[in-house]
């Protein structure tokens, strides 16, 4: 077990040692949430981190834009949205999942880069009883994404809680590329190593601005009575355990599924989300306690900020 105050560090072996997913099925759909329909951008006037309305405010992309199929138009963005100063803050924890863990995920799916595409990924292969890594065509690449599993926010269970969060499994999904055995027989190798390092929380912070970004989306900015997970989206608090986690449940259940998948529910006045990335290949869904909402709040109603 690991905290993930430090970098952790995943691997993922072929043949895998736990739970291997392949869908060969293209995205489809980009993005499914059942009670709000998103046609075009909608302009905020705030921060939604900070809420501040000085100074110039920049959009902000609900599904970050590095993953949205290219050719398909993002309508889930938030117009003056975000302040400079947290768009850096965010933009850190985002950038580091889809550009240092994600990269071959991204280019084997054609998701949208505002790079050049790269035309080869590093593959970590067995020869000799030594890994070593060696370049293979993104055509060629099996892209695999782990993911890192939680137990359910604490505010969920109820357990006692000070701090951080803690991992307890990983599921590893193979998202693109030729099947594995394949790729392995064409290497000459037995065994193809996969490694993620995320840094600190990135990715559970990651999961809590796409939650936090829909629920502002459907509710609102001025919903919200108090939004618990906010803090730990920032980096300001150091109790992201509490409000982010798994629960072992997929909630969704439309046929075909969808690249990512959003849903949520209302419990008590307290928004629960549920967010999974890459859903169409059977990636986990990630629980996010978001907050507690005004009592005059109403989903699918979105409220412009006040003049």
């Amino acid at each position: 077990m690991s905290r993930s105050r430090r970098e952790n560090g995943f691997v993922c072996f072929f043949p895998p040692p736990n739970e291997l997913t392949k869908c060969d099925s293209p995205p489809g759909c980009v993005l499914s949430y059942a009670s709000l329909r998103m046609s075009h951008p909608r302009r905020i006037g705030r921060c939604i981190y900070c809420l501040t309305s000085q100074g110039p405010l920049k959009r902000e992309h609900i599904i970050p834009h590095g993953l949205i199929p290219e050719g398909y138009t993002n309508s889930w963005v938030l117009q003056a949205a975000s302040c400079e100063k947290c768009e850096g803050i965010t933009s850190a924890f985002e950038g580091h999942i889809l550009g240092a863990v994600w990269p071959a995920a991204r280019s084997g799916l054609n998701l949208r880069t505002r790079r050049n595409k790269p035309d080869s990924h590093p593959l970590l292969i067995e020869r000799d009883g030594i890994f070593e890594e060696v370049l293979v065509p993104v055509k060629e690449y099996p892209a695999v994404i782990i993911f890192p599993g939680f137990r359910p926010p604490a505010w969920q269970d109820g357990r006692e809680y000070v701090s951080g969060v803690e991992v307890i499994s990983q599921l590893n999904v193979q998202v693109a590329g030729p099947p594995l055995k394949e790729v392995a027989k064409r290497s000459g190798t037995k065994q193809i190593r996969f490694v993620a390092n995320f840094k600190g929380h990135s990715f559970l912070r990651l999961i809590a601005k796409i939650a936090y970004g829909t629920m502002v989306a459907d509710f609102g900015l001025d919903g919200f009575e108090e939004t618990y997970v906010l803090p730990a989206i920032m980096g300001t608090s150091d109790d992201i355990g509490r409000w982010v986690g798994c629960d072992g449940e997929r909630k969704h259940r439309s046929r075909p599924l969808p690249l990512h998948t959003i849903g949520r529910s209302v419990v008590n006045g307290e928004v629960i989300s549920r967010v999974s990335l890459f859903a169409k290949f059977g990636a986990p869904e990630y629980v996010v306690v978001v907050g507690r909402l005004r009592p005059n709040a109403q989903a699918g109603r979105f409220q412009l900020p006040r003049s």
